[in-house]
């Protein structure tokens, strides 16, 4: 939602498939609700000579996964937790399972979070796999990362490290699986 002080007061300019989106209000949309915007990424807040207005830019964060940490939220490429995922929200993300609502306080559970991703990235961009072949990418400590496939469910172990050397040795034994 964008924060409306009164609706004569906002002129919203949007370009279509643009994620960034200026505001034009009043000063009394403050740094403080304006930073409450779950979705931003980066938010410049200007002030116009005159002070009557202020220019609010705001770049949108974009889920890459839904994380599981109690409750499942959305993750961007760079690992931000942002928004709690609500009814009627998209789902159509992986799941990234096997952490802890306290994990990500410790670089230990942001690192795995970042594996995580970086697999997903590693597999979203392989013709083999692509974003709609990945149900799950579970996170463990003692056995590193493991993904699940959509349609069949197939358990993939990807271990701790060393991705894009595992998917080629996997990449040679598809063919003899199918």
């Amino acid at each position: 939602s964008v924060f409306h002080s009164r609706a004569e007061n906002v002129a919203l300019f949007a370009k279509a498939g643009d994620d960034k989106l200026a505001i034009h209000i009043q000063p009394e949309l403050t740094v403080q609700s304006a930073r409450r915007l779950q979705h931003a990424a980066r938010l410049r807040l200007d002030g116009q000579p005159d002070g009557i207005a202020f220019i609010v830019d705001i770049t949108e964060r974009k889920a890459r996964a839904i994380v599981s940490l109690g409750r499942l939220s959305y993750v961007d490429r760079d690992g931000v937790v942002f928004k709690k995922v609500a009814r009627g929200d998209s789902l159509d993300f992986p799941v990234i399972t096997g952490l802890k609502p306290g994990d990500l306080a410790a670089p230990e559970g942001r690192a795995l979070l970042s594996r995580a991703l970086e697999l997903q990235l590693l597999l979203d961009r392989d013709p083999r796999f692509g974003p709609s072949k990945i149900s799950e990418i579970h996170v463990s400590r003692e056995a590193g990362l493991s993904v699940i496939t959509t349609g069949d469910a197939t358990e993939i172990r990807f271990g701790p490290d060393n991705f894009p050397v595992k998917l080629e040795a996997l990449a040679k034994l598809l063919p003899e699986l199918e």
